[in-house]
């Protein structure tokens, strides 16, 4: 008798935020690195959204091709900033 096993698709993602080089400070640039992954073992489907909390002073620029800035919502800390 044969039995099957089947198993979910399911995609697994996750984002590691890399710290800002050099050390964010105003009025100058750094480069923040993401890193994303899919362990999963289906295909990631639709858009990724990444928040993102800059200090008082501070936006976000030259994003990555393809990457678009959704909202950004200033806070008395600094922004939150939706791409």
């Amino acid at each position: 008798q044969s039995v099957f096993v089947v198993s979910p698709v399911v995609p697994s993602t996750t984002i590691v935020v890399a710290p800002p080089s050099p050390t964010l400070t105003v009025g100058a640039s750094s480069v923040v690195s993401l890193t994303i992954n899919n362990t999963g073992s289906g295909a990631v489907t639709g858009p990724l959204t990444l928040t993102i909390s800059v200090p008082a002073g501070m936006t976000a620029t030259q994003l990555p091709p393809g990457w678009t800035v959704v909202g950004t919502t200033p806070g008395p800390g600094g922004s939150t900033i939706l791409v």
